[in-house]
């Protein structure tokens, strides 16, 4: 449920923004199922991935 796009995954500098953005974006997502979605009203987020995983495609 959450991408971070437009980094490279060869800087560290790099992968600790997206390791931030992604972080985020959950926290994000939770408080719209939240908000929004009927039953998830007392939702709690327990753990996250320690790392980000990258996916690169050559072409």
């Amino acid at each position: 449920m959450t991408r971070v796009q437009g980094l490279d995954a060869t800087k560290v500098e790099d992968l600790t923004k997206a390791e931030y953005e992604g972080r985020k974006q959950v926290l994000m997502v939770a408080d719209f199922l939240k908000e929004w979605i009927p039953g998830f009203e007392q939702v709690s987020i327990l753990s996250v991935g320690a790392q980000i995983d990258s996916q690169v495609a050559y072409y």
